[in-house]
């Protein structure tokens, strides 16, 4: 079982006058999980839940214990769901 992260970005076509240019802005990473050679996309518990099904009350034991500020929070609290599954 591994835990990748995608990171993508968007375009969007700018025009000003006679140019035009590309400008590229950060979007949110997708996350993966690689379980039994399949790559299934995660973002939420619901998500661990159904490839989980055996560890339902492990993984709704697990809080978010990250802020709502933290960019990486929902990274983070999925790797904690991921560690509770593991072991």
């Amino acid at each position: 079982m591994n835990f990748y992260k995608k990171y993508q970005k968007g375009r969007s076509n700018k025009v000003e006058g006679d140019r035009s240019y590309y400008v590229y802005k950060d979007s949110r990473p997708v996350f993966f999980l690689k379980y039994n050679g399949q790559f299934t996309q995660v973002s939420s518990k619901r998500d661990l839940i159904k490839i989980f099904p055996q560890y339902k009350k492990e993984i709704n034991s697990v809080r978010e214990r990250t802020g709502k500020n933290d960019p990486n929070a929902n990274e983070t609290y999925l790797k904690n769901l991921l560690t509770k599954v593991k072991g």
